[in-house]
C-alpha cells in the first residue's frame, strides 16, 4: 500500500478514495450488472431490496464508502463501517471493535483487476489505523469469489451466521487477525 495526494490509497493498481453523491449513478450501474450475475451463479443475497440508493447514500453521509479506481475508471464500491448486527453475535463479541466490509461489489468489466482484494486491503490498513484486531466480514455461503479472497488474504473461516431478513439464506462469516 502507499499513499497518495489526499484521501486515496493505493494498493497494486487500485486506487480507493471515499465515494461521493456523485459517484451513485455509477454505483447503481455496476451493482445493476452485477446481480444479475449473482443471481446467475446461485447467490441471492443481493436483489430489488438491497443494496439501494438509501444505502449508499447513508454510507456516503458517514464517511464510510469506498470507491475502487482503475486510471480514473470507477470499477468497485464498499462499505467499510463498524456496524455489527444482533446476527453478528451468533460468533462474534460484538462489544469488540472492528472494520467490517459490507456491500461490496465489482463491476462484472473489471473483475481480475484486484478491485475486491484492495478493497479489503484497505479494511485491514483503517482497522490498524484505528486501533482494531481484526477485520469481520460475512458473505453468502454462495459467493465463491469472495471466499476465494479471503482465503488469499488470510482470513479464517469461524463458522455460519443466519441474518435477519435473510431467512433463506446461509452467511458465511470470516475474521482476519491483525498484527497492529
Amino acid at each position: 500500500m502507499s499513499m497518495s495526494a489526499g484521501d486515496e490509497y493505493v494498493y497494486g493498481g487500485v486506487t480507493l478514495r471515499l465515494g461521493t453523491v456523485g459517484d451513485i449513478p455509477v454505483i447503481e450501474g455496476i451493482v445493476g450488472e452485477a446481480v444479475p450475475l449473482m443471481q446467475a451463479g446461485g447467490n441471492f443475497q443481493w436483489g430489488d431490496d438491497y443494496p439501494t440508493r438509501e444505502h449508499f447514500t447513508r454510507d456516503i453521509e458517514l464517511s464510510q464508502l469506498w470507491v475502487c479506481l482503475d486510471g480514473g475508471e470507477l470499477i468497485g464500491v464498499g462499505a467499510l463501517t463498524e456496524d455489527q448486527g444482533e446476527d453478528y453475535k451468533q460468533l462474534w463479541d460484538i462489544s469488540i471493535k472492528a472494520v467490517v466490509p459490507h456491500r461490496v461489489c465489482v463491476s462484472p468489466k473489471a473483475r481480475g483487476k484486484g478491485a475486491a482484494k484492495a478493497f479489503m486491503m484497505h479494511a485491514e490498513t483503517l482497522s490498524r489505523q484505528r486501533g482494531y484486531a481484526s477485520v469481520r466480514v460475512d458473505t453468502n455461503s454462495q459467493n465463491a469469489a469472495m471466499h476465494h479472497i479471503f482465503d488469499g488474504l488470510g482470513y479464517k473461516f469461524l463458522g455460519d451466521l443466519a441474518l435477519a431478513g435473510r431467512e433463506n439464506m446461509t452467511f458465511h462469516g470470516f475474521e482476519k487477525f491483525l498484527n497492529t
